[in-house]
């Protein structure tokens, strides 16, 4: 669909284009319009949206409630680990025979999981689209990830591998590393 001069969505003094625009079809035919202004509005509030998004996810406080010890929080990883692996039908490695460095992604994804705390229904239900809410994941992922760090600091090497790879790009890794260290 290609929005035209003569659409309600093209007019020069609707004050609620973006709102119109915003929402099912119209959205996506404004992308392709033939008003440059509207184009532009449909981009921007898309960013201004994701910007608003990654703020909240921000502004969430993620607790952590474990009170064990690294060397119980192995055993229950690994309980875990184990559970999941037979229920999804796979057949789970022996313990002793596991990596040191994947027995600390049991344990993190363990406290990620399963130990961590925060209020998960906050935006859930006002994502317009599937690329908020994988942003909002990944935002919350990060910061589980630094409550992690910050309890564990044996776990610090896994959680910044884990941080880095969920990062879109290796440069806005860097970047948010030169953030975090400047405030």
């Amino acid at each position: 669909m290609r929005i035209t001069q003569h659409s309600p969505f093209a007019a020069q003094d609707d004050p609620e284009t973006v709102q119109k625009i915003r929402k099912g079809r119209g959205r996506f035919a404004a992308y392709t319009s033939s008003n440059p202004q509207v184009r532009r509005e449909v981009r921007l509030t898309g960013q201004t949206e994701l910007r608003k998004v990654i703020r909240a996810a921000r502004a969430l406080k993620v607790t952590l409630q474990c009170d064990e010890s690294l060397e119980e929080l192995r055993a229950l990883a690994y309980k875990s680990y184990r559970e999941i692996a037979i229920a999804d039908g796979r057949t789970p490695m022996d313990q002793p025979r596991l990596h040191p460095a994947t027995v600390d992604r049991l344990i993190v994804n363990y406290l990620r999981h399963d130990r961590t705390v925060y209020d998960n229904a906050l935006l859930r239900n006002r994502f317009v689209t599937s690329d908020l809410r994988s942003s909002y994941n990944r935002e919350l992922k990060t910061r589980c990830l630094e409550v992690i760090a910050a309890a564990y600091p044996e776990l610090a090497t896994e959680c910044e591998r884990q941080r880095l790879r969920i990062s879109q790009s290796l440069e806005q890794a860097a970047q948010d590393r030169k953030s975090e260290e400047a405030a």
